[in-house]
């Protein structure tokens, strides 16, 4: 199975990841008869894959770490050149932040952009859960500046301008205080590692045409991040909620089913809101204005 491709115009190829840990190389010299080359397939030992970007004559892919919330990976190799084809060969490896969920270069190919997502998880009563971060890899040197989505915000200012935290520093200390005797938890821990950034997960990048602003969608928190990028390094200019999406008449819509069986009926619900989260974001332009469109899939965080 493919789920991430990335397309070389230049050449003619197409690259997949597959669950296996493996880089398909794909043939569309012919586009009514693509080929598979299983000659130059690019094997990382099973590793997660994450997403696959092609820039130029560099094909990037991203690796999660065998422990997730461990840093990962960028692995950087050469295009395969329809002139004198060859199995992509591996150029660099640049460590990113914890699961590099997506991959983006900039306009212009020069800064490669990485959603760290840092997606937590609990092992053996202890949870971990890394901070959400974007890095941005200089793709002549390779060297890379880390963006920190830790502001300086409290989880009060946050959520008061309706940034959703799935599990804040509030509801670690309920737990902690009032949870069952057999939780597993370690919440003692886990609340002295909180920072408000451990819940902001960043999904989706989109970058401005100049390439001066990067907007990173924070699904999980129905939020977006605005970034200023100058000089290959990043500053983080706001952290906006998407707001609630209103299910009552006046919300705009044609109502919602909310019924589970072989109908759909459409009705309003008065009082009744839910989050956006949308999960991929785009930039276009519109009589030279740019507009952001989101596809809101919404999450069960």
């Amino acid at each position: 199975a493919a789920e991430q491709i990335a397309y070389d115009p230049a050449n003619k190829y197409a690259y997949t990841l597959s669950e296996q840990g493996v880089v398909h190389v794909i043939d569309y010299d012919d586009a009514s008869s693509p080929q598979v080359l299983s000659s130059y397939v690019v094997d990382l030992g099973g590793s997660t894959l994450t997403d696959v970007e092609v820039c130029g004559a560099m094909l990037l892919v991203g690796v999660v770490a065998s422990t997730k919330t461990d840093n990962g990976l960028v692995k950087i190799f050469s295009t395969v050149n329809r002139s004198s084809p060859a199995t992509p060969a591996l150029l660099q490896s640049v460590t990113v932040g914890p699961l590099p969920d997506m991959l983006l270069a900039s306009p212009d190919c020069t800064i490669l952009a990485v959603a760290n997502e840092g997606e937590g998880s609990d092992s053996s009563g202890t949870l971990m859960d890394p901070e959400g971060s974007v890095s941005l890899v200089d793709l002549a040197d390779f060297s890379v500046n880390t963006v920190s989505l830790n502001t300086g915000a409290t989880d009060a200012e946050l959520e008061a301008d309706g940034v959703h935290l799935p599990l804040s520093l509030n509801a670690m200390e309920y737990f902690d205080d009032y949870g069952v005797a057999s939780s597993d938890v370690n919440w003692t821990a886990a609340r002295a590692a909180y920072t408000p950034a451990t819940q902001l997960e960043p999904e989706y990048l989109a970058w401005s045409s100049d390439g001066s602003k990067l907007y990173v969608n924070l699904q999980e928190n129905s939020a977006l991040a605005t970034i200023s990028v100058a000089n290959g390094a990043g500053t983080v200019d706001s952290i906006e909620a998407y707001g609630l999406k209103d299910w009552s008449s006046s919300g705009g819509t044609e109502g919602i089913d909310t019924v589970k069986d072989d109908n759909c009926i459409l009705e309003f619900k008065p009082g009744f809101k839910t989050m956006r989260m949308p999960d991929s974001i785009a930039i276009a332009e519109v009589d030279g204005t740019p507009y952001i469109f989101t596809a809101n899939e919404g999450d069960d965080k």
